[in-house]
């Protein structure tokens, strides 16, 4: 309670009891046919105590109005706050998107033409994504895209590819095929929705080395669905 409230509260007792007849005076009233004239200082304390239950409910509902109206304010600048924060994210996110948009579409060589890629079943694909997991339980993104590539691609293809084609083509190279770009993006969208920039060209270096130097046919061996994948 305020100060100030308390003062009124105060205040209002002194002069109801100073208001009331007879009750600076402790002698008692007269007795009329053996009993006190009306009980009148109690009638009077008890109008007292009514009127500041009163006065304190009044005081009561307007802390609670005050508190009310603040509450509004305060959910106000608290979205603001969370708008603010989120503003700061979107740049990053912005950054993250257009990197993303960079490896799938954007080339520095002529690209290779599409080519017909290979079919990853649902269930090879959480294979595929549980293979890519650290001893710590944490996926690699560049592994995840990796295994992709590798089973994406026939072996054929990959042999013509191989020190004439990187990601986006560097170095007087060509350029992966935009179909096969936007594929693997594709599956690395689902398993990794936020990918930072340093993540995505370890993905892009990942694969340049697969086509650095010509691996194995069993790198790139066809694979049974019934039969159990392993590397």
């Amino acid at each position: 309670m305020k100060i100030s409230d308390r003062l009124q509260l105060e205040n209002l007792h002194s002069t109801l009891m100073n208001s009331a007849p007879g009750l600076s005076n402790p002698s008692p009233p007269p007795l009329v046919n053996g009993t006190h004239k009306d009980d009148g200082q109690k009638v009077v304390q008890q109008l007292v105590n009514e009127r500041l239950k009163i006065l304190e409910l009044t005081i009561f509902e307007k802390h609670f109005q005050e508190l009310r109206d603040r509450t509004p304010a305060l959910s106000v600048k608290k979205e603001k706050e969370e708008m603010e924060i989120g503003e700061e994210k979107e740049p990053d996110m912005a950054r993250h998107t257009a990197m993303a948009r960079k490896l799938a579409e954007y080339s520095e060589g002529r690209c290779r033409a599409d080519v017909k890629l290979r079919t990853i079943s649902s269930q090879l694909e959480r294979v595929l994504y549980h293979n890519c997991q650290r001893s710590s339980g944490n996926p690699r993104p560049d592994r995840y895209a990796s295994y992709i590539f590798r089973y994406l691609v026939p072996y054929d293809i990959y042999c013509d590819w191989v020190a004439k084609v990187n990601y986006v083509g560097l170095m007087g190279k060509e350029a992966l095929p935009r179909n096969l770009r936007r594929t693997i993006r594709m599956y690395l969208d689902r398993r990794f929705p936020f990918l930072s920039t340093d993540r995505w060209r370890e993905i892009r270096d990942a694969i340049n080395e697969i086509l650095r130097v010509k691996r194995r046919p069993d790198f790139f061996r066809e694979y049974d669905d019934s039969a159990p994948v392993l590397f």
